[in-house]
């Protein structure tokens, strides 16, 4: 018994000493020249501090006037979501869901135009995740389409998320929309 728990103590031991390890050559992998700094260096603070700090700004383009008829069905044009982060009257990020157009008879979606997932940030961030997707939420009647991104700071070891943005739409055969879902 006691050999089992002084095994399981160096294991213990060895786990820590590697996450120290790890941390180490981070650090010095940051250092190293042309290398992307790491969350700590002062050179990146600002930047963290800036998405920290910023707003959201959230934008819906509309143009949900019939665009045309179809047997049975009434159209409606394009309609926007877009989910920014402004610091100080500058936009350091967005990510936008576009609808490119849907048909409805009241009932059922008949046709749609598809979905597209616009992102920009400034040059000091990275996308560590995303979520894109234009799915049924009541199928045949409902659709919901969303772009879901995480922004952060670049680091050796990959992108390390700080914020999200999420822009969503939903839509129905009957011509509403909404972004509350």
């Amino acid at each position: 018994m006691e050999g089992r728990r002084n095994a399981a103590r160096r294991r213990g031991t060895f786990a820590g000493l590697m996450v120290i390890a790890l941390g180490c050559a981070i650090l010095f992998a940051s250092t190293a020249s042309g290398a992307p700094r790491a969350v700590g260096d002062p050179s990146q603070q600002s930047a963290v501090k800036a998405l920290e700090n910023a707003q959201v700004v959230v934008h819906t383009y509309v143009n949900p006037t019939a665009v045309a008829t179809r047997v049975g069905s009434r159209c409606w044009g394009e309609i926007r979501d877009r989910y920014s982060l402004v610091f100080h009257g500058l936009t350091v990020a967005w990510a936008e869901v576009d609808q490119e157009g849907w048909c409805g008879n009241n009932t059922r979606i008949t046709w749609q135009g598809g979905a597209t997932y616009p992102k920009y940030h400034l040059g000091a961030y990275c996308w560590s995740d995303d979520d894109t997707s234009d799915t049924w939420l009541e199928y045949p009647a409902w659709r919901h389409a969303k772009n879901t991104r995480q922004i952060g700071i670049p680091t050796p070891v990959g992108c390390i998320g700080l914020r999200t943005l999420h822009a969503h739409l939903r839509y129905a055969a009957n011509g509403y929309w909404d972004r509350s879902y």
